[in-house]
């Protein structure tokens, strides 16, 4: 497994595979701001089936299974792309139980595409607004 290349215009990043023995199903966690997992090998078979759920702590665990119990092929492509905040400015990290399966598991988020737009929805409006001023009437870091 290993990230593609940061697709700026759609806010995506590629997770990449290549195996050598079918695949029937796994469970991995995400750390980072993720607001999608879509596309890839999930267009391609019919019965994959992917569950991935946020924790407390901001990380997302990803199951993902074939419920005909048909396996992935080996092969290579991508297995799907990780949608992330437009604003965020961190590291995105992808954890197996096995550490060697991803050389690098983290990739760099560090620029902000859209300055000022708090609430994520690609607009600087009177919303974003009304988010700083409460920012700053309650003394907090947004």
């Amino acid at each position: 497994m290993s990230f593609g290349e940061i697709d700026e215009s759609t806010y995506t990043i590629p997770l990449l595979y290549e195996s050598s023995t079918d695949l029937f199903g796994f469970q991995f966690t995400f750390t980072g701001d993720i607001v999608s997992i879509v596309g890839g090998i999930f267009d391609e078979y019919d019965g994959l089936v992917m569950q991935w759920n946020v924790q407390e702590d901001g990380s997302a665990i990803v199951v993902v299974f074939s419920l005909l119990g048909i396996p992935i092929p080996p092969g290579e492509g991508i297995f799907f792309n990780i949608g992330f905040d437009p604003n965020y400015v961190g590291e995105i990290c992808f954890y197996f139980s096995d550490p060697f399966i991803f050389e690098n598991p983290c990739i760099a988020i560090d620029y902000c595409d859209n300055p000022g737009d708090l609430n994520s929805d690609l607009v600087i409006d009177i919303l974003d607004v009304v988010l700083i001023v409460n920012c700053i009437l309650e003394d907090s870091f947004c």
